[in-house]
C-alpha cells in the first residue's frame, strides 16, 4: 500500500478553491456514539443540506488578493445562506460572476454524479469534493476550453468496500445533488428577463 499527494493547484495561477464535506452522514458504520453525537452537533444543518463547507479561498482580482472562509464559516451555513454561500465561491468583486466556471463545474459535476450512480462497490463517509478554478483573467465569453476548473474527491479515510455491490452510495449522492441544485440555482439567478 502507498499513498501519493499531488497538488492539484500547482497548474493554477490564482487558484480559487471550495472545499465540501460531502454527505448527510460524516461518520461510518463502526463510529462510536460519542462520535456521531459531536458530529450532528458540530453543524445540524449537514443532515439535511446533505454536504457543509469546509473552507474556500476566492482570488479578487480587482484587488489582487484572497478573500478566506475557514470551517468556522461553513458550520454557520444554514439552509438559508446555503445559496448564498455557494454564490460567494462564484463572485470576481465587482458585483459580476464567473458564469464560464459555473458552466465548467457543472458539466464536470454531471460527469461526476454519472460516475457515482454507476459505482456500487465503495461507501464515502467524511469524503470531501475539491473544487478549484482559475480566479485570474476570465477567457473570452463561451470559451469553456480555456477556463481552468479541476474537481477531485479527496480524503477517503473513512472509504468502506460494500457489504452488498448493488446498490448506489446514496450517503454521498445525497451531498451531491444540493449541491448541483443551488448551483444551478445561482446561474439561473443571473439570468436577466
Amino acid at each position: 500500500d502507498h499513498l501519493i499527494l499531488e497538488d492539484i493547484t500547482h497548474r493554477f495561477t490564482h487558484p480559487c478553491i471550495l472545499d465540501l464535506k460531502m454527505g448527510q452522514r460524516v461518520w461510518d458504520d463502526h463510529a462510536h456514539p460519542d462520535k456521531i453525537e459531536r458530529e450532528l452537533k458540530k453543524y445540524p444543518a449537514q443532515e439535511r443540506l446533505g454536504f457543509r463547507i469546509t473552507g474556500m479561498r476566492i482570488y479578487k482580482p480587482f484587488t489582487d488578493d484572497y478573500v478566506y472562509y475557514d470551517r468556522y464559516y461553513g458550520r454557520s451555513v444554514t439552509e438559508d445562506t446555503a445559496l448564498s454561500a455557494i454564490t460567494k465561491f462564484f463572485e470576481v468583486g465587482d458585483g459580476s460572476h464567473r458564469t464560464d466556471v459555473v458552466n465548467c463545474i457543472m458539466d464536470k459535476l454531471t460527469e461526476f454524479i454519472n460516475w457515482m450512480e454507476k459505482q456500487n462497490t465503495l461507501s464515502l463517509f467524511a469524503t470531501s469534493l475539491l473544487i478549484v478554478y482559475e480566479g485570474g483573467p476570465t477567457p473570452a465569453a463561451g470559451d469553456k476550453q480555456q477556463t481552468q476548473v479541476d474537481i477531485r474527491l479527496v480524503d477517503f479515510a473513512h472509504t468502506y468496500e460494500k457489504e452488498r455491490d448493488d446498490t448506489q452510495d446514496a450517503n454521498a449522492l445525497f451531498g451531491i445533488f444540493p449541491t448541483v441544485l443551488l448551483i444551478k440555482m445561482h446561474n439561473l439567478s443571473l439570468v436577466v428577463y
